[in-house]
C-alpha cells in the first residue's frame, strides 16, 4: 500500500503518488472490479482520516519503550506506599518489579497503582542522592 500521498478527487476518483508527485489512477491499477475499488478507496480514506495521529502515537510508543528500561530501586517497601490496596501491595511484592517495563506488566496491577509506585520510587531516589 502507498502511504506516501493519497488525494481523493471527487471528478476522476481516488489517485495513489509518492513524494515526488507522480499519481496514478486506482481504476487503472486495479481491474478487480468496483469490489475492489471500494476495498482500496476505503483504506486510504481511513490512512488520511488517521494521519496526523499517527506521528503523535508513534512518538508516545518510543518514549514509552525508553521507559520500560528505567529501573526502580531496590527492595521498594510497598507497604509505605499511600494509596495502594493491599491487593496491589500483595501483587507488587509478590512480582518485584525492577524496572518500569515490568511493574506496568504486572497483571492486575491498576494505572494509579503504578502511578503511586513511581511516584513513591522518585522520592526514594531523591533522598538517596541526598
Amino acid at each position: 500500500m502507498f502511504r506516501e500521498t493519497a488525494e481523493i478527487d471527487d471528478r476522476s476518483g481516488l489517485a495513489f503518488g509518492s513524494s515526488a508527485g507522480e499519481f496514478f489512477d486506482v481504476d487503472a491499477v486495479f481491474d478487480q472490479g468496483e469490489a475492489a475499488r471500494r476495498v482500496v478507496f476505503e483504506q486510504v480514506e481511513i490512512e488520511a482520516l488517521y494521519k496526523g495521529y499517527l506521528p503523535r502515537q508513534l512518538s508516545e510508543a518510543k518514549q514509552l519503550r525508553a521507559q520500560d528500561a528505567v529501573p526502580l530501586p531496590d527492595k521498594l517497601d510497598y507497604g509505605r506506599i499511600g494509596g495502594l490496596s493491599n491487593e496491589m501491595r500483595e501483587r507488587l511484592e509478590a512480582a518485584q518489579p525492577a524496572t518500569f517495563g515490568a511493574l506496568t506488566r504486572i497483571p492486575g496491577i491498576s494505572p494509579p497503582a503504578i502511578v503511586a509506585v513511581l511516584g513513591h520510587a522518585r522520592m526514594v531516589q531523591a533522598q538517596r542522592f541526598t
